[in-house]
C-alpha cells in the first residue's frame, strides 16, 4: 500500500508542474529578446563609435593593481 500513496503523491507533483505557467524568468524568451535588444543598440551605433573610449582621470592604473 505504500507504494500506491506514494505513486499519487507524484502524481499530484507531475500534474501540479504540468500546470505551472512560466514566469518572468524564462529563459528562452529572456535570451531571444536579449539579443534583439542587441541588434537593435548595434544598428543604432555605427561601428566606429565603439572603438572610442578614454580612460576618466581618476582610474588608477591597472597594472599597479595586479601588482599590489
Amino acid at each position: 500500500m505504500a507504494t500506491s500513496d506514494s505513486s499519487k503523491k507524484k502524481s499530484k507533483k507531475t500534474k501540479k508542474a504540468s500546470t505551472r505557467r512560466r514566469g518572468v524568468l524564462d529563459l528562452p524568451k529572456a535570451v531571444e529578446q536579449r539579443l534583439a535588444e542587441g541588434r537593435a543598440q548595434r544598428d543604432a551605433v555605427p561601428l566606429e563609435a565603439h572603438a572610442e573610449w578614454s580612460a576618466p582621470a581618476s582610474r588608477q592604473d591597472p597594472v599597479a593593481i595586479l601588482e599590489g
